[in-house]
């Protein structure tokens, strides 16, 4: 899923717009971590990224294998 937009990122920092649902998920997170939501957040980031790294290329590679069961 290409956005088709070829600019380099600016910077690095992102302005985020959470549901409420995931907004109180990581209010909570932050509560028992006792760090702040930024750094929750990033630190979540993070982790996700390390997790998986190739999320695309393994969502595409599942929609083959599916199709062709």
């Amino acid at each position: 899923m290409n956005k088709g937009n070829g600019r380099p990122a600016p910077g690095n920092r992102v302005l985020l717009v959470l549901d409420d649902a995931t907004n109180h998920q990581l209010l909570g997170a932050r509560e028992r971590s006792g760090r702040t939501k930024t750094t929750e957040a990033l630190l979540r980031l993070r982790d996700h990224l390390s997790k998986y790294p190739d999320f695309y290329n393994a969502e595409t590679e599942m929609e083959v294998t599916a199709q062709k069961n």
